[in-house]
């Protein structure tokens, strides 16, 4: 994410700045330093950017989310969203950004957020399993379980034998057993 950031942006400094304690060392990047990140960015900016270096923000996320406090990986989400606001203005036609906006959102808490982007996700990449599950997530967070078990079902054809999709498609029929209809609320 940090590079991307890099590359869309011409004063990323602060961006830098927040993500660089969280980034792991970036290939052909010999000075590991804010300064060295920014520098490298301005001379390979010419070349065209990988659309996957935008899905590292979500393997981030994830993984600060398990190793600190709740708060703190609230506090960070927070940070990520407003940063990944500004990236979204730059290139507003990536999935990646928006799957991570919405992962961003989900761990905010802010489920119609998260699926607006999670819906987002889906327009421009519907073959990706990916922003299926991050819309049955969000529908997860508003406790709307059948609509969340229809992208599950999605995500499943996309990507079968994928345990997370399965663990959280039997989650889903679990509790769309045991809470009340939908359309009786």
């Amino acid at each position: 994410m940090i590079w991307v950031i890099c590359q869309l942006r011409r004063d990323c400094r602060e961006e830098v700045e927040m993500l660089f304690p969280l980034t792991s060392p970036i290939p052909n990047v010999r000075n590991r330093s804010i300064d060295g990140i920014i520098s490298h960015a301005k001379l390979e900016n010419a070349k065209p950017m990988a659309l996957n270096n935008t899905e590292d923000l979500g393997d981030l996320l994830n993984s600060s989310a398990d190793s600190k406090s709740a708060r703190e990986g609230a506090r960070r989400a927070s940070q990520f969203d407003l940063k990944i606001d500004k990236v979204i203005d730059c290139d507003g036609l990536d999935a990646t950004l928006y799957s991570n906006r919405s992962l961003c959102k989900l761990k905010l808490g802010d489920g119609k957020g998260a699926l607006s982007d999670a819906y987002r996700c889906r327009t421009l990449r519907p073959d990706w399993a990916k922003a299926c599950y991050r819309q049955a997530k969000a529908h997860m967070l508003l406790k709307e379980y059948k609509q969340a078990c229809d992208a599950l079902l999605d995500a499943q054809k996309l990507d079968p034998g994928n345990e997370e999709i399965e663990r959280a498609l039997s989650k889903a029929i679990e509790l769309m057993k045991i809470s009340p209809d939908e359309d009786e609320e």
